[in-house]
């Protein structure tokens, strides 16, 4: 942290420049789009915190984590796109794995729940029971080689 410097760093659903300036007169604002997204890097004097934080959460703004770098930029840069490159040489394993792991289990995830669908219809039985003074209805199910006790 600063000293004397508040910052927000996130991205925010509408452009917050003129709200900001209003709050807060002695402002920076960096912002930039990438991936569907407005991205906002907002630096005020640390006593305009609170009225800055108010301003940009009507803006929809949600905070990013800022990596803590030191040195070059372009070696920074360089160490997060190899660490990018790595993740993704890690996805397609764990997506055949998922793969994998659906295909096993699918038949008894589909056997389950139509068990458990089962069991709640059967729970709910005497929530369906609807009487008035003069007659009753009962909406439900009764296995075919019980029918014939019913009537």
């Amino acid at each position: 942290g600063y000293d004397s410097l508040a910052t927000f760093v996130g991205t925010a659903a509408s452009a917050v420049d003129a709200d900001v300036a209003r709050v807060s007169p002695v402002n920076e604002i960096y912002s930039g789009s990438a991936k569907n997204a407005t991205f906002v890097a907002v630096f005020v004097p640390i006593e305009k915190a609170g009225d800055v934080s108010a301003v940009l959460s009507e803006h929809g703004f949600s905070e990013t984590s800022v990596p803590k770098l030191e040195g070059n930029v372009d070696s920074a840069i360089a160490t997060l796109e190899g660490g990018i490159k790595s993740l993704e040489g890690e996805k397609a394993p764990l997506q055949k794995k998922l793969a994998d792991m659906k295909k096993q289990y699918e038949d008894l995830m589909l056997a389950t729940d139509e068990y458990l669908s089962m069991q709640t219809q059967k729970t709910e039985v005497p929530l369906r029971f609807a009487e008035t003074a003069n007659a009753f209805v009962i909406d439900g199910w009764v296995p075919a080689d019980e029918f014939s006790r019913l009537k």
